[in-house]
């Protein structure tokens, strides 16, 4: 329901401060250019952003949430008010394009429990979808197809997290050193479960 919290949280630190927040959807990432189309027919199934997302994407790995609001130009009609949600090394963050995002609970013992008890649950498929490179070189693909070109290698010993399996292949997320994420196709037996190592 609509007026009942959302709590987000790090479920790898879940004594870590968490937000709680009311009348908020979640959407898929993809659902971003969408909900910034301006120039969509008017009556529209998804309501537009209150103003342009900066940037017009999501990073891979956010989350995104909205929270309708009333439009600045016109008090009568509704946008939606855009939240990222990110990692950061300190924990999560949620960050509004407009500038006023949302602060973390500062004392919640009773969902500092709750949240340690999903994390327990969210544990095991945490580690079956963490994994490493196994092969000294291994070739990235653009899409699920083993035979496209290369656009890309990671070596072995990087940290992938699998996304998607498919024909021998997974899709995996890959963050640099630079901070750069990458999503590619590798072949599934290039990578080997963390808990494997």
């Amino acid at each position: 329901a609509m007026d009942q919290p959302l709590y987000v949280f790090d479920r790898r630190a879940p004594h870590r401060p968490a937000y709680a927040l009311t009348g908020i959807r979640a959407f898929a990432p993809e659902a971003l250019p969408q909900i910034a189309n301006a120039q969509r027919e008017a009556g529209g199934a998804m309501l537009p952003a209150c103003q342009p997302p900066k940037p017009p994407h999501m990073a891979p790995g956010e989350l995104l949430l909205t929270r309708r609001a009333p439009s600045q130009a016109d008090p009568a009609v509704a946008c939606w008010r855009i939240l990222r949600v990110a990692t950061t090394p300190t924990g999560i963050e949620i960050r509004a394009d407009d500038g006023d995002s949302p602060r973390p609970v500062k004392d919640a013992p009773d969902w500092s429990a709750l949240a340690a008890r999903m994390a327990a649950l969210a544990a095991p498929v945490d580690a079956q979808a963490r994994a490493h490179v196994t092969r000294a070189r291994a070739p990235l693909r653009e899409t699920p197809d083993p035979k496209s070109a290369p656009r890309g290698w990671l070596v072995k010993g990087d940290a992938v997290v699998v996304l998607e399996r498919k024909a021998g292949l997974a899709k995996v997320l890959h963050v640099g050193r630079d901070g750069q994420a990458t999503e590619r196709w590798l072949a599934e037996r290039d990578i080997a479960p963390d808990a494997a190592r």
